[in-house]
């Protein structure tokens, strides 16, 4: 019996095997973007998996009166709770803040090479908490000696390769100088300890450091407690709100200690709950669309089959025989689709990568191959019930009505909903694509896109060439295919906002500002509005946006900025300046000073000269540079870029499951279609005979799908809206959302498909002669 269940089930599959082929690849693919964007939520929610003594190791912390959180302990508590004398800790353990440092390394008897990496201060049971090993180096003589440091395996193999780095010496930018100890192996990335950022240096016992320091009332400490076996965090947190530990902070009222088990202080993760969220709704939307387009197929497959159904019914096969002659075909074409999507898995995910901001997550081959097959068990047991409703409903037609008569209710529900997920990408597709030309059209809009392309950011406020800076600067000036160099400090983007007083203190506005030589002006092409535009150390520029803010003429007004003392006199009003896409209209608001000292620099290239001069610049700043730091040059194109990075991220993630989602709707649309026609030829036939016009036999089958459309059109149009206007409405730079075309052409782009779907089937149909139908049936 079950080889006729399986020649049956291969007859049938091959018989529609363009339909087939179409469930199949749209399944697969479905299958895997859904394990990608699953594979980013248990990447996440699997935070500190990597430490044996998870369920142990107890984070402990300070809360308000108000029940919140605070952020980071004294590095007094640890040393308060330790002579409690809990008796279910084992250990505790503190560290300060995961930063970003400067420290000098001894890699050769003559040679020192900077590096900034990520460094904590820690005490000496840091490691045995999180259960990290030395891979090199004494653990007897890290423990007992001060001012050690230990470096991660990475960080080590980055800094001295193969070289045994144990006993160099290393200053930090505090000056104080370190013994290199040890190697431990490399934490894991995803660690509530330091989330997405690496620990690469551990500094162990320091004279007179921040942990020594006893600092009463002043956070900037992480506290954990490793509990005895048996005894949970939820059990030391009992313990601390029994003794009543408490810590004064910024003498106001005193706040209680409290121990959370590890990772679950969700402080630290409410915007990626916000990110990972909307990856996973994501990817359940196209596999939700992948899995419709299958299962709307295979029913209305079996639909088809009433008749051979009915017949097999007539002569006396069970229920439960039709039940695994429905389920073999299915199961079949599922484990095509198993196969299919491993090897699209092993063809595309090696090497693949996802980043975005601070998240830079490696994918595994292996671990997304289980996690198909996981998903691949929910499609069997989906179709088990699905065969099993079915067989049911099969069962209680009868033989007449079976030959006569099948409808697709089932099916059209289906491809309704597939409809709208199809629109809701395409549309978030298209809203993100517009957002980010309006942002590339007016972010620094008095600098042609040509000329952003030909001026280069180059970072030139290291502390290195605090001495050769003017040399520097001297010889770039000084080379003919340079047109001229901006100095600022930072950025042109930066993200620094002052308080700006003016009438003695009466009124005031917050704004950006930009210190910057005295060329700005003439560099970013800005025009004068009123007033001069020649900056000194005792004026300040405004743009446009700011002079709306003090609703006066501003020419010679004297301004302080964040209630200093100084008076700034007010020289001229420039064109506005945009440097940013989101935030509200203060962002806009902007002054300029003056530059006093060292900054980074902007170089405008001659045109056509892009790549040599590039060239030229890393040259250049590389013969002041420690070999150890890396030139950081790009265009301002690409800081344009950079300022866009979500609305760019947004634009590719839903361009690209908004080409698959609708590559797999049309396809549905197409195999429902084919199943349409192949159903009603004969009703084609005596219509054609009758005289029916192709434009009739069109609208017999398009009016169903233009229905669907627009019913679903109907329900995401709205949806998007709202969402598009709660983002964008404080945005500086917004694209016309509200305009009616955008939403008809929209709606235009995705008929036009459907359209060109459905005339490639009905045309070849209606070719057919009715004689040949009508003799067949």
């Amino acid at each position: 019996m079950l080889r006729h269940y399986i020649t049956v089930a291969l007859r049938n599959l091959l018989k529609h095997k363009g339909q087939t082929l179409i469930s199949i690849i749209g399944l697969a693919v479905g299958l895997l973007c859904f394990a990608l964007c699953t594979y980013l939520i248990r990447y996440w929610m699997n935070e500190d998996d990597g430490f044996a003594n998870k369920e142990r190791i107890a984070e402990i912390v300070l809360v308000s009166e108000n029940e919140y959180l605070i952020s980071g302990t004294p590095a007094s508590l640890a040393i308060d709770i330790r002579n409690k004398q809990f008796s279910g800790i084992e250990r505790i353990t503190r560290a300060s803040y995961n930063r970003p440092e400067n420290l000098s390394f001894e890699v050769s008897e003559t040679k020192v090479l900077p590096y900034k990496l990520y460094a904590m201060e820690a005490d000496t049971n840091f490691l045995a908490v999180f259960e990290r090993q030395l891979v090199a180096g004494n653990p007897s003589i890290v423990s007992t000696q001060p001012n050690m440091l230990l470096l991660s395996q990475t960080a080590a193999k980055r800094i001295y390769g193969d070289k045994n780095p144990i006993g160099k010496k290393v200053i930090s930018q505090d000056q104080k100088a370190y013994t290199i100890g040890g190697i431990f192996n490399d934490f894991p990335t995803n660690s509530s300890i330091s989330p997405f950022e690496p620990i690469e240096v551990l500094k162990l016992s320091v004279l007179d450091g921040f942990l020594e320091q006893r600092l009463e009332g002043r956070t900037g400490c992480l506290t954990y407690a490793l509990t005895s076996p048996g005894f949970k965090p939820n059990d030391l947190d009992k313990q601390l709100l029994n003794t009543g530990m408490e810590v004064l902070l910024f003498d106001k009222e005193p706040n209680p200690a409290r121990a959370y088990p590890l990772g679950q202080t969700k402080y630290k993760n409410t915007g990626n709950k916000i990110f990972f969220g909307f990856i996973f709704l994501i990817g359940l939307l196209i596999f939700l669309s992948a899995l419709l387009n299958y299962f709307s197929f295979t029913t209305g497959n079996f639909y088809n089959r009433i008749k051979e159904f009915s017949i097999r019914k007539g002569i006396g096969e069970e229920r439960k025989s039709l039940f695994f002659l429905l389920f073999s075909e299915t199961l079949l074409s599922l484990l095509l689709t198993a196969i299919l999507a491993l090897c699209l898995t092993e063809l595309f995910v090696p090497g693949f990568q996802f980043n975005f901001f601070r998240v830079h997550i490696k994918f595994d081959s292996w671990v997304l191959a289980r996690q198909i097959g996981e998903y691949l068990l929910f499609c069997i047991a989906l179709s088990v019930l699905i065969c099993a409703t079915i067989s049911v409903r099969l069962n209680k037609i009868s033989l007449i009505e079976g030959i006569r008569f099948s409808r697709h209710r089932v099916r059209n529900v289906l491809l309704g909903i597939q409809y709208f997920i199809a629109l809701f990408f395409l549309t978030g597709a298209a809203a993100a694509t517009l957002q980010t030309w309006a942002g590339e059209q007016q972010l620094f809009s008095s600098v042609s896109g040509e000329e952003k392309e030909r001026i280069f950011f180059v970072r030139t406020d290291h502390e290195y060439l605090e001495s050769t800076y003017d040399v520097l600067l001297s010889k770039w000036k000084s080379n003919s295919m340079i047109e001229d160099v901006l100095e600022v400090d930072n950025k042109l983007a930066n993200t620094r906002i002052n308080s700006y007083t003016w009438d003695d203190n009466d009124r005031g506005t917050p704004g950006g500002i930009i210190y910057a030589s005295a060329n700005i002006s003439s560099f970013l092409h800005l025009q004068p509005i009123v007033g001069s535009l020649l900056l000194d150390e005792q004026s300040l520029l405004v743009n446009e946006t700011f002079m709306n803010t003090l609703q006066d003429n501003p020419i010679n007004k004297l301004v302080r900025i964040n209630n200093d003392p100084k008076e700034y006199k007010i020289n001229g009003v420039t064109s506005s300046l945009l440097r940013f896409v989101d935030g509200s209209e203060y962002f806009a608001s902007l002054a300029i000073g003056l530059l006093q000292g060292q900054g980074n620099c902007y170089v405008r290239i001659q045109p056509d000269k892009e790549k040599e001069e590039k060239a030229y610049l890393e040259q250049t700043i590389k013969e002041f540079l420690p070999e150890s730091i890396q030139p950081e040059i790009y265009t301002l194109k690409e800081e344009c870029k950079q300022i866009q990075t979500t609305e760019r991220t947004l634009r590719n993630v839903f361009s690209f499951f908004a080409i698959v989602c609708l590559i797999i709707t049309l396809l549905g649309i197409y195999s429902a279609i084919s199943q349409d026609t192949e159903r009603r030829q004969k009703e084609v036939a005596i219509r054609k005979i009758n005289g029916a016009s192709l434009s009739n036999i069109l609208t017999l089958f398009t009016k169903l799908y233009l229905r669907l459309l627009l019913i679903a059109t109907l329900f995401v149009f709205p949806i998007i809206w709202m969402v598009t206007d709660t983002i964008l409405k404080d945005w500086i730079i917004r694209f016309n959302y509200n305009s009616p075309f955008f939403w008809i052409g929209i709606f235009l782009v995705i008929t036009f498909f459907t359209a060109i779907n459905i005339l490639t089937k009905i045309l070849r149909t209606a070719r057919i002669n009715p004689a040949e139908i009508i003799k067949a049936e």
